[in-house]
């Protein structure tokens, strides 16, 4: 019984955690790295020929190359931490927001516009729009173009871009909730705070970054500290895992100067940057899965504890 994990991202994390899982647990967990000379096709023909207890999937977005390699794994049925659906659904932030808005309608979600036209008329009536490319996981500075707060900075950010590849959201502004529009100060700063909470499981972490500024501009030098998740976000981590089946996962949210939490992006399998003993709780984590897949549960952890 092993673990078999598939990836283009995050491979120190994802080392530490197999040498953890082996040492600690007697675990085997292959990495499978999924670059750009790696064929999907070996890497199922490796997994068919010996079927894996668990799979996990950690991909940057690619929709054209990942599909052979999601639809082989979904077909024969091999057991995931985080279901292919999922994965699928998170390339595409635009997907994934869509999704969950209809999935769950109770979230706040900043208001996407799916034209230039529709972008253009929340310019008019006071909002700003952040321009990103519709891509995830790869680094920030080629996602993030701008924030739009005229027809003339709209039409430069968008230049040279397909508007299908391209996600315009209001700004921290879910829908309903503001009746004026809001306007940032001359720093950029739109009195909100900005979490992220990590889901591993039933168990929740969060981080507050400790200054305040426009969401899409943070880099990951801004400061962040561990604090308790707020009720309500608590609460959407769980219909999250339950609606997208996901049993790791990282979603970004802001409070915006309401006190209104917004939920701004929704990321299958994150870093965990920020939170010391991920790999600890990661491998117990996978452990326990590998114990109940074998209906051994609990059991079989303790006789590893023993060892």
């Amino acid at each position: 019984m092993y673990i078999a994990t598939i990836s283009n991202r995050d491979m120190p994390l994802l080392t530490t955690l197999q040498s953890h899982l082996q040492t600690r647990y007697g675990v085997s967990n292959t990495l499978h790295p999924f670059e750009r000379t790696a064929s999907a096709e070996v890497i199922i023909e490796a997994l068919t020929c010996s079927l894996p207890a668990l799979t996990v999937l950690k991909l940057t977005s690619d929709p054209c190359r990942n599909a052979p390699l999601l639809g082989a794994i979904e077909a024969v049925g091999m057991p995931v931490l985080n279901s292919v659906a999922a994965v699928r659904c998170c390339e595409s932030r635009k997907a994934t927001f869509r999704f969950l808005a209809a999935a769950l309608p109770a979230l706040y979600i900043p208001t996407m516009h799916s034209t230039l036209e529709a972008a253009a008329t929340a310019i008019a009536a006071g909002e700003r729009v952040l321009v990103r490319r519709d891509r995830h996981n790869i680094p920030k500075a080629e996602r993030f173009l701008g924030i739009a707060d005229s027809l003339v900075e709209l039409a430069r950010l968008t230049s040279g871009h397909d508007v299908n590849e391209l996600i315009l959201q209001d700004l921290l502004v879910a829908p309903g909730v503001h009746t004026e529009p809001r306007r940032a100060d001359a720093a950029g700063s739109v009195g909100h705070t900005v979490y992220k909470v990590y889901v591993i499981g039933p168990k929740m972490f969060g981080l507050r970054c400790k200054q305040a500024e426009v969401f899409g501009l943070r880099s990951r030098a801004d400061s962040e500290e561990r604090c308790e998740v707020p009720p309500v976000v608590a609460g959407w981590m769980r219909d999250i895992r339950q609606v997208m089946k996901m049993e790791v996962f990282g979603v970004d949210c802001v409070k915006d100067d309401t006190g209104q939490y917004c939920i701004v992006d929704v990321n299958d399998f994150p870093n965990f940057g920020g939170i010391d003993d991920a790999v600890d709780l990661l491998g117990s984590h996978l452990v326990e899965m590998l114990g109940r897949s074998s209906g051994c549960g609990d059991v079989t952890r303790q006789e590893v504890d023993d060892n």
